[in-house]
């Protein structure tokens, strides 16, 4: 490349710098504004900063290739180069100058760079098109048609190919013109019908979407500006409000959103790597795009773009050399991210434990809390039967303590059923650590006695009190209202069931249940 070229593009590349970060900081704003709006508009406005981000250094490398490069009026022409016959320009501004050794090595780094993204890239297109030649199986003539119902309900009038696949690790679109859906083996014995449906239907949303074609747009954009850090912020964004697009769309055309949060839910045990040219179905931080789904608040963003559009404006008046250590540095620290709330040792839970949270819909905690729950023991089924109880809402440390007491899922249940007076987790815990029995409490209950509270319910069952035969027999002798106090005493005064038929029997129906204990008491019965 000559300096005509090398110079205006060199140039272009550092002002890029600014430009760009100035882009991310418009962009940030018109994010916040849209943060009440449809994903679409938040989709739409991030294909549009990203567009711009290469669409304005290009105007200035052709503005800066039309004048020869940044040259400053008044400078003094190189009389000596001209011939005496050739008359000596009247401006200066299109004489062209030898490029700076460092504006000529940006250049020279930018397409070293530019050359390995390209093959970075066209390894993942290769890996894409290979998972169409090789890989694919027809799925049984029940899924086609689940398709075409699928795609008419998306108005998709084009072919679209479903097959099986034993190489994919994820749902994937492969293709624009003759787009093939591969579906993971792993996906058809570990999701249910329902669920299936819910993940082709997304992908059908891609295609519906023409998002291959998009992506591969934005992947030439993403290699051109490869070195600037807001490419990366807003293509993340792209990528995000992308699926966040094809979740409302396949939801809109299945119908149920807990189904297809399980389906997100269970695809994340097969996750297992993607290429940039995959539209799978699992894209996008899994948890917050489950939150969306299920209508909860997300947790606010980091202010990552705001710290990206500061350095962008910091490299520029550092200069050249300066930017390329900071984004070194800068790689460095991204790479060493964790998510938010994760200390640091601490091993992620497993996929399939999410899944569990998503069904019991508890999903409104933190990494930190996910991970105590899950070393702690605290099973899935007990998070949706203490969510199920009515009890209301246990915290995970209530859920701790709940399994090192040893309450199952079928003890929430009977806590439930039992009809227990203003009943909580920390009260749940204490029943079945003195070893209540919650069955006998519903059907003393049933009986038409109390309700009593939990601290009532464990009175009853220290002092054995707690037998649904003896407040068989209490009501049967007339003795309806009975409070702890009264049935405790009868049965430590060893009053049985037969003895109280007898005192009725007898003839002494106007005796008080005091009365009766006092007799008993007194070894008249």
């Amino acid at each position: 490349m000559g300096s005509a070229i090398i110079n205006p593009l060199g140039w272009a590349i550092i002002h890029s710098l600014w430009q760009g970060g100035a882009i991310a900081l418009l962009f940030l704003g018109a994010d916040l504004a849209l943060r009440r709006a449809g994903a679409a508009a938040r989709y739409a406005a991030a294909c549009l900063a990203l567009a711009a981000v290469l669409l304005v250094p290009a105007a200035t490398f052709v503005s800066l290739a039309a004048h020869g490069g940044p040259v400053s009026r008044g400078t003094s022409p190189p009389t000596t180069s001209l011939p005496l016959s050739q008359p000596v320009p009247a401006s200066i501004d299109h004489v062209p100058i030898p490029a700076r050794p460092d504006v000529s090595a940006v250049v020279w780094i930018w397409a070293f760079g530019v050359v390995l993204m390209s093959l970075w890239s066209a390894g993942g297109w290769a890996a894409a098109q290979r998972w169409k030649r090789r890989s694919k199986q027809p799925l049984p003539e029940i899924w086609q048609h689940k398709l075409r119902m699928l795609a008419a309900r998306l108005g998709i009038r084009r072919a679209v190919e479903l097959a099986g696949s034993a190489v994919a690790g994820v749902p994937a679109v492969i293709g624009w013109l003759r787009p093939v859906i591969l579906v993971p083996a792993g996906a058809l014995l570990h999701l249910s019908p329902e669920e299936l449906e819910a993940v082709i239907a997304h992908e059908l949303a891609h295609v519906r979407r023409r998002d291959y074609l998009v992506n591969l747009l934005q992947s030439a954009i993403e290699i051109l500006m490869f070195y600037h850090p807001a490419v990366w912020w807003i293509g993340r964004r792209i990528r995000a409000e992308r699926e966040h697009c094809c979740d409302d769309m396949a939801v809109a055309a299945c119908g149920n959103r807990l189904v297809y949060a399980r389906a997100l839910a269970a695809l994340e045990e097969l996750r297992a790597g993607q290429t940039r040219f995959a539209m799978a179905a699992t894209g996008g931080p899994l948890l917050g795009r489950i939150r969306r789904l299920l209508g909860q608040n997300e947790p606010q963003r980091r202010f990552f773009p705001v710290w990206i559009a500061l350095l962008a404006l910091l490299v520029i008046a550092l200069g050249v050399v300066s930017e390329q250590r900071q984004h070194a540095r800068t790689a460095a620290r991204v790479r060493d991210l964790r998510p938010v709330g994760t200390a640091p040792g601490a091993s992620v839970p497993k996929p399939g434990y999410l899944a569990g949270l998503v069904d019991a819909g508890y999903t409104e905690i933190s990494v930190d809390e996910i991970i105590e729950l899950k070393n702690n023991g605290v099973s899935p089924p007990l998070i949706k039967g203490a969510m199920q109880s009515g009890i209301g809402t246990p915290t995970p440390r209530q859920l701790i303590t709940l399994t090192q007491n040893g309450v199952t899922p079928e003890y929430v249940g009977q806590a439930a059923a039992a009809g227990l007076a203003d009943l909580d987790f920390g009260q749940l815990a204490e029943l079945r650590r003195n070893g209540v029995n919650l069955e006998s409490v519903r059907r003393i209950h049933a009986l038409g006695f109390g309700p009593y509270t939990a601290t009532q319910a464990i009175e009853l069952q220290r002092t054995g009190t707690l037998r649904p035969d003896l407040f068989e027999a209490l009501k049967d002798s007339g003795y309806g209202k009975v409070d702890v106090r009264q049935a405790v005493d009868a049965q430590r005064s060893g009053l049985s069931p037969d003895a109280l038929r007898s005192v009725q029997q007898q003839g002494f129906k106007n005796l008080t249940l005091d009365q009766v204990v006092k007799l008993k008491r007194a070894g008249v019965i």
